[in-house]
This record gives C-alpha cells, structure tokens and sequence, in this order.
C-alpha cells in the first residue's frame, strides 16, 4: 500500500524544505521545527542541539533584518541573513542523511 521508499519521502522533505528557505521562510521554519520534534524524539542530540542553535540564530536574524531593513546597514543583514539561510539549508541535509541512516529500510 506504501509505495513510496522512506529515502523519496525524506528526499521530498529537503526538496520542500529548500524551497521554503530560498523563497517562503516560514514553511521552511515549520518544517524545521518538526524535524527538531523529530530528532528530540529519536534522541539524536547532536543534530537537535545543532538544528535549534540555527534556528534560534536565523530567527534573531530575521527579527534583525526586519526591524532595522532600512537602516544604512541593509548590507550586513542581507548578508547575515544569507547565511543564517544557507547554515540552516546544510543542517537540513545533513539530518536528512542522518535520518536516512536511522530509518534505513532494506527494500
């Protein structure tokens, strides 16, 4: 009945999730957040730990950028968001392969 391998639906994932950070943060940061859910309950602390300091930090961030966008210091929130979004994005990829490793299947 599940045709779908857990490796598609876990490439699925990064695929959304690239696309929310790159175009629409906030699916990206639900996404984040339940991958964060996610590892907390597999206890894999090391991503979680990793993966709420970004998030913390891309959220302070952005809080910064939005507040102070027209400031004569666009430059450094533009590249300061950039990246906070390009961390988060190497995270992602990593815990997918990490997960791919915990939830591997045997086909």
């Amino acid at each position: 009945m599940n045709n779908i391998s857990i490796k598609a639906k876990l490439n699925a994932l990064l695929v959304l999730y690239t696309i929310g950070a790159l175009i629409f943060q906030p699916l990206a940061s639900i996404i984040q957040v339940g991958v964060l859910i996610y590892l907390s309950l597999k206890r894999e602390w090391k991503y979680f730990i990793y993966g709420t300091t970004l998030f913390i930090c891309a959220a302070i961030i952005g809080a910064a950028f939005y507040k102070h966008s027209l400031n004569q210091n666009k430059q450094f929130y533009m590249i300061a968001l950039a990246v906070s979004v390009f961390a988060n994005l190497f995270w992602f990829a990593a815990t997918i392969k990490q997960l791919k490793r915990i939830l591997y299947i045997d086909e």
